[in-house]
């Protein structure tokens, strides 16, 4: 059986800028959601919904001197489009060109395209994606399955907008700290920006440029965009950027301005940024953040991942944490 390898992303759920407790929210929500099928949201020209949910997650197994323990919720999330068929090739083409066909999928079934798995446990969540999915479009995809709901349950449950931020290295983040920051550039989509949530108590006014040129854009994180529009905004991209003139010669003022743009864009921004040190260290959006690269085995014949593999690795990546003392329960 073929192996994939794969990043589990250690973020944490927040809203209005707190910490956000997304599993309590969770266990109020999936309740009144009793089968797969009410869970699906046409969002991005795609259905996204819950394939697999676990209330009961056994986060540490038990052994001969501690008892089996469950904590958070784990959840399978799948995107596809319905009754897309799939571009074929032959196998056997013995001219010089091939036309191929299409496949449909089986009767009543649609093919999974991008897959998302999550593990919730009070607002720490982690997240492996598979096809070319981004957690901030899931999070988008649970803030709008819990308010569509909230919208017909009488009260009974409360709407949210939460958005899940990548968790820091601080041994990363100590260098901005120690030697300055000598440039900052930022590079993102228009639809990454749309989706983006940047609200931050720390001013950053790279940040706040991206956090508005979002705003125009802001249709194209609505349930109603289609896969054009979601593919245009993504061939437009924006460009920020400051250098500090003089480096360790520049007044004091313009260093401690620099350095506090990096740390909060280092801090904020999900992806799209670079950043570089008075002493030439380069920083990405990937050495800020905490996460562990896996290798999984893909799902019998296909490009879809093994579900039970994911989920022990999710297991013992959050317990490494725990007892690196990097998550406080």
């Amino acid at each position: 059986m073929k192996k994939t390898h794969k990043n589990i992303h250690y973020l944490r759920a927040k809203q209005d800028d707190e910490l956000f407790d997304l599993e309590t929210a969770l266990r109020r929500l999936l309740p009144v959601l009793p089968s797969a099928n009410h869970t699906g949201i046409t969002q991005y020209g795609m259905i996204s919904r819950i394939q697999y949910r676990n209330l009961e997650f056994v986060l540490r197994e038990s052994t001969q001197t501690q008892p089996e323990f469950k904590q958070g919720i784990t959840l399978y999330i799948v995107q596809s489009v319905e009754n897309e068929h799939m571009r074929t090739m032959n196998n056997n083409a013995p001219s010089e060109n091939d036309a191929g066909g299409s496949s449909p999928p089986p009767n009543g079934q649609s093919f999974v395209q991008k897959e998302a798995y999550l593990y919730i446990n009070k607002h720490h969540v982690l997240f492996v994606g598979n096809g070319i999915i981004r957690y901030d479009n899931i999070c988008s995809y649970l803030n709008q399955l819990n308010n569509k709901t909230a919208n017909n349950s009488q009260g009974k449950l409360s709407k949210i907008d939460c958005s899940f931020k990548p968790v820091a290295n601080f041994d990363k983040l100590q260098l901005i700290r120690e030697h300055g920051a000598k440039k900052l550039h930022l590079n993102a989509s228009a639809y990454q920006l749309s989706v983006a949530n940047l609200a931050s108590t720390k001013t950053s006014l790279l940040a706040d440029a991206f956090k508005g040129i979002g705003n125009l854009f802001r249709k194209l994180s609505e349930a109603e965009s289609t896969q054009e529009e979601i593919n245009a905004a993504e061939d437009i991209h924006v460009c920020l950027a400051l250098n500090l003139e003089g480096n360790t010669r520049a007044i004091q003022q313009a260093q401690d301005f620099m350095r506090e743009q990096a740390e909060a864009v280092a801090e904020e921004m999900n992806d799209g940024f670079f950043i570089e040190t008075q002493r030439g260290e380069k920083i990405s959006p990937n050495d800020v953040k905490l996460f562990k690269r896996i290798t999984v085995k893909k799902f019998e014949q296909t490009n879809a991942l093994g579900q039970n593999e994911v989920f022990n690795e999710i297991r013992k990546y959050f317990n490494e944490l725990l007892n690196s003392r990097l998550i406080e329960l």
